[in-house]
């Protein structure tokens, strides 16, 4: 029984890539794969090293039946090509550059789906995605989705006819109720961080309909009618450890509840949509999270 991905809601952002286990969740060209547990590698395994197995799991406090693909190491004769790895319909098992450890099995823990900012993973069968693609209004050529803008001020930045501004609104965060999310927003002159709630609004009579905002919003906020362009970024995330006071104002102002506060000191995940809230928010500086785009350049 394999984890879901939501591909139409998936934002790419590869939070869940960076917690698996074994990279069993990975972004190939404009999706996520997943291990399907299928159990083919199992079944090409001459020595029995991989085996499909029941498990239980706790999810909301209700126990679930998952199936996946466990690893017995000592029966495991690591062949060159491995056997299991041509059998996976996925792609999933391969030989890195530490050959001879094998990665690329689900092992269901199910982290993927704890850190995923948006609910787009569950579990097939068991517990459905809960996070739904955002309709595009039919008379909008750009539309912002108020209730995933989280005020980081990028499509201001780019807008390069000033289509774009800042408005207070009363709609809530997605996601508020469960994370505590503190209300922020960037404040495009100064580029400071504010408290409130304020999202991105498109003046449809300046917008030119470029598709920019589109490309450079972390969170999917924004959406177009016609095709986006894609765009290579790169995303480098740094916590000074020395310099951390373990405050937890960035854990405050996550919107996906990505960071969590670790021997006193602030665990920025190695990818997150990155919309550089948290390094704002820091007091003495310790987050740096650096995003350089293909097409854009660096955002402030």
């Amino acid at each position: 029984m394999p984890i879901e991905i939501d591909q139409d809601a998936c934002l790419l952002c590869e939070a869940c890539n960076a917690v698996c286990p074994t990279d069993a969740v990975r972004k190939r060209d404009d999706e996520m794969v997943h291990c399907v547990t299928c159990g083919a590698c199992a079944k090409a395994c001459p020595f029995d090293a991989l085996v499909l197995e029941d498990l239980e799991r706790e999810v909301d406090g209700e126990k679930i039946e998952v199936k996946r693909i466990a690893r017995r190491p000592d029966e495991c004769v690591r062949d060159d090509p491995p056997q299991c790895g041509q059998a996976c319909p996925m792609d999933m098992i391969y030989l890195d550059d530490e050959y001879p450890y094998i990665h690329g099995f689900c092992v269901m823990c199910l982290r993927c789906m704890d850190i995923c900012p948006i609910d787009a993973i569950g579990v097939k069968g068991q517990i459905p995605p809960k996070s739904e693609a955002p309709e595009h209004p039919e008379d909008k050529e750009m539309y912002v989705h108020p209730d995933r803008c989280v005020g980081c001020a990028y499509c201001l930045q780019v807008c390069p006819v000033g289509a774009i501004k800042m408005e207070p609104t009363d709609v809530e965060f997605y996601k508020t109720e469960d994370n505590n999310w503190t209300p922020v927003y960037v404040d495009p002159d100064s580029l400071e961080l504010k408290r409130g709630r304020r999202v991105a609004v498109i003046d449809d009579e300046k917008c030119t309909a470029c598709t920019l905002c589109a490309q450079v919003c972390p969170w999917g906020a924004i959406t177009s009618s016609k095709e986006i362009p894609s765009q290579e970024r790169e995303v480098k995330n740094e916590v000074d450890e020395e310099t951390c006071v373990g405050c937890g104002l960035c854990v405050d102002v996550c919107p996906g509840d990505l960071i969590k506060i670790e021997g006193g000191v602030a665990k920025v995940p190695e990818k997150c949509p990155a919309c550089k809230l948290c390094e704002r928010a820091c007091p003495v500086d310790a987050i740096s999270i650096n995003v350089s785009y293909e097409r854009t350049g660096e955002m402030k």
